[in-house]
């Protein structure tokens, strides 16, 4: 009889990022399960094609929410009835829930990997983070066969603290750097479609609009720079946008900061922006910032765990939440004040070579996260846990980095 195999999440949308891991489950000889909460989002169904069985389980974002009672009850009713060899869980509330409906099963010889995308506590976290997710984490540990890490630090941190039979680092869900080559003529359409003038530099960020991803900082740093000539385009949705657009106008920055949305062409937009501003406060290895990189376009990101990963130059960072060290990178790095570009009146503003250079620089460290990479890492970890082996783990990051 196949083996089948299960992979949870919280969120249908979330599953767009387990295609490679779909794909290389169905290569080991798995018959592929998915349960997550397949429920439309905001009137659209972001939930991708998947290769997979389908199930319905009534998952809550929200950890507390009475809802999640009843999704440990039907993930339970689940493994009981599919008998599965393997569950692969993500996100925070399924990865809880799959590992809690799965304890028991485990003696049977059920096999449970879960990937931390970004643990909750992490050096800076909210004091409050760490009362309530670490103990939780801590106790889970040791009904988990593989915790897989998705950054350095959540690594070293799950390697000294947590109990996991094996601790596994993966970086992230790879990128796949063909993808980006569009072409000048492509971005110049695209700045066409916003209605940029050859004279104004574009700003991008991608990202849900929550006080995590912080999208006011650059709103405030707009307001610091007083600039005119600036365009900032931001693609997501989120519970913060309402706020947000008051922010716009108490900043007077309504001409500059356009809300875009959900794009389904957010990846052109990137391409065809001057700069990617990435301000959140809160990452595991943030896919946006790796596309933003594989599109070759320069990035000035906040300094946390994650992008510290991904990004190694310091004068492209600024400490979360700093929105004047953001007001003064932005300046520095777009050259307003050697241009004469004040009010906006400057053709095309052109970076500084530092920029430009930490651009090649960040291409060539991308190569480390390489879809093909990442692939070969989670089929040994696959491989192993089929053959039930036991043993270290599989790899420091700075192999990875080599």
């Amino acid at each position: 009889m196949q083996k089948k195999a299960l992979i949870v999440a919280t969120v249908g949308r979330f599953l767009s990022f387990e295609k490679n891991n779909i794909r290389l489950l169905w290569e080991a000889g798995y018959t592929v399960h998915c349960a997550t909460n397949f429920g439309r989002e905001s009137g659209v169904d972001t939930v991708p094609d998947l290769d997979a069985v389908r199930h319905q389980i009534d998952f809550s974002r929200a950890p507390f929410s009475g809802t999640n009672v009843r999704a440990y009850r039907q993930l339970r009713a689940l493994l009981m009835s599919e008998r599965f060899a393997l569950v692969h869980c993500h996100t925070p509330v399924g990865g809880v829930l799959a590992r809690l409906a799965a304890a028991r099963l485990r003696k049977t010889g059920l096999r449970v990997l879960y990937t931390a995308h970004g643990l909750h506590f992490f050096r800076g976290a909210p004091v409050m983070n760490w009362l309530l997710f670490y103990p939780v984490e801590w106790l889970l540990a040791w009904h988990t066969d593989v915790l897989i890490a998705i950054n350095r630090e959540d690594y070293m941190f799950a390697r000294k603290h947590l109990h996991a039979k094996k601790v596994a680092y993966v970086p992230g869900v790879g990128i796949d750097r063909t993808c980006f080559s569009d072409g000048v003529g492509a971005a110049e359409a695209k700045r066409a479609q916003l209605g940029l003038r050859v004279d104004e530099v574009m700003l991008v960020s991608v990202g849900e609009l929550s006080a995590r991803k912080d999208h006011a900082c650059v709103l405030e740093a707009l307001h610091l720079l007083q600039f005119a000539g600036i365009r900032y385009f931001i693609c997501g949705e989120g519970p913060l946008a309402e706020r947000l657009i008051l922010q716009i106008r108490k900043l007077h920055l309504e001409k500059q900061v356009v809300l875009l949305g959900y794009r389904a062409d957010a990846a052109q937009l990137v391409q065809a922006a001057d700069l990617f501003v990435f301000p959140s406060r809160q990452e595991g290895l943030p896919v946006a910032l790796m596309e933003a990189i594989a599109a070759g376009t320069p990035v000035i990101c906040s300094a946390i765990r994650g992008c510290r990963d991904l990004v190694s130059d310091k004068r492209c960072m600024f400490g979360p939440g700093d929105a004047r060290r953001l007001a003064e990178l932005l300046r520095e790095g777009l050259c307003l004040e050697e241009t004469g570009c004040a009010g906006g009146r400057a053709s095309r503003v052109v970076l500084k070579e530092s920029m430009q250079d930490s651009v090649e620089k960040n291409y060539r460290r991308l190569r480390y996260f390489d879809l093909e990479r990442v692939a070969e890492r989670m089929r040994v970890i696959y491989d192993r846990v089929s053959l039930q082996e036991q043993g270290s783990t599989t790899g420091k990051p700075e192999d990875a980095l080599r």
